[in-house]
């Protein structure tokens, strides 16, 4: 109700009442695919990390970088 008052009141073109609707409309779709796009992605790298850890638990053939890491563990600092 607030929003036919004001566009009278200013005096406003309906050409532009239309504009703001359709870029609206254009905002919220393209908002809604990248959402969708962002959540299949997700979805997939679920999947190929569930499918890697599955691999290296069948195996115990991990890197030597995983078994022996280069930093130490300062345990001490925690007490």
């Amino acid at each position: 109700m607030f929003a036919c008052w004001l566009i009278g009141h200013l005096q406003l073109s309906m050409l532009w009442v239309f504009l703001f609707i359709v870029v609206y409309i254009l905002k919220t779709r393209s908002w809604i695919k990248q959402e969708q796009k962002r959540l299949c992605l997700r979805n997939y790298i679920l999947q190929e990390r569930e499918t890697i850890i599955a691999q290296f638990s069948q195996t115990n053939d991990l890197p030597a970088w995983v078994q022996f890491p280069d930093i130490e563990r300062i345990e001490w600092v925690n007490r």
